[in-house]
């Protein structure tokens, strides 16, 4: 017979790590209109549902969604007439 404290548990991952498991998931999406459908997704996903997911959970989802959207943004630059339009940033 086992008693609970002899149990082992598996760690509870920790705020970082939730945050760089999605962001894993997160580098396939390759245009900030995908990343957006996967947020709408998320997020209606989690207000269907009655989720016992804790608040640094959330947070961690949110912000890995965060980074990925700036990140794209970063990889999405301006060229050409539209880097006109913002001031001509090219190196003259």
């Amino acid at each position: 017979m086992m008693y609970a404290a002899e149990l082992e548990f598996p760690a509870q991952p920790t705020p970082a790590e939730i945050v760089a498991g999605v962001r894993a998931e997160l580098n396939q999406i390759r245009d900030r209109a995908a990343l957006l459908d996967s947020y709408r997704r998320e997020s209606l996903g989690r207000l269907a549902s009655s989720s016992d997911r804790a608040d640094y959970e959330t947070a961690a989802l949110d912000l890995a969604y965060a980074l990925r959207w700036l990140e794209l943004a970063e990889e999405e630059a301006p060229e050409g007439p539209m880097l006109e339009l913002m001031g001509g940033m090219d190196d003259e």
